[in-house]
């Protein structure tokens, strides 16, 4: 039997998170994130299982490394940050998720997709991550190049 992955216990209650705040706490359901438009969003845990998607916000980028570097497009995760060698990508609608977070994403969607569309047609999207091409439905979100 595989080893059952228990959901990290909540240990702060929710607060405002502000994007330009390199030293703010992880981001967790219920924080208020400031996006740099001034834009609030209270984050949640989206269909598949992951916090903030489809919120457009960056929701770990602008945080510091214990150097003092900070998190970007690009950057890979820390254990600190949940996400040890996990590269961190940012959509082009400003949505940040580490890796393993765009995985779930794209699986979820994916799914979805082929669920509620019967008759697709060439070229037409699903959502901000999926178009019809090829006879299948393709991801045109961040990919770990």
């Amino acid at each position: 039997e595989g080893v059952k992955k228990e959901e990290p216990k909540q240990t702060r209650e929710p607060t405002v998170l502000r994007w330009d705040d390199p030293y703010r706490p992880l981001p967790i359901e219920g924080d208020t994130f400031i996006k740099p438009d001034g834009t609030q969003v209270v984050l949640k845990i989206g269909p598949a299982g992951v916090l903030g998607e489809n919120q457009n916000c960056d929701l770990y980028g602008g945080m510091a490394y214990p150097d003092g570097s900070l998190v970007e497009h690009g950057t890979l995760g820390t254990k600190s940050l949940g996400h040890l060698g996990e590269t961190y990508l940012v959509d082009e609608y400003g949505e940040g998720h580490f890796w393993s977070e765009w995985l779930e994403i794209r699986e979820y969607y994916g799914n979805k997709a082929y669920e509620e569309v019967k008759n697709p047609k060439r070229g037409q999207t699903y959502g901000k991550w999926f178009v019809y091409e090829f006879g299948q439905w393709c991801w045109i979100g961040p990919t770990n190049q």
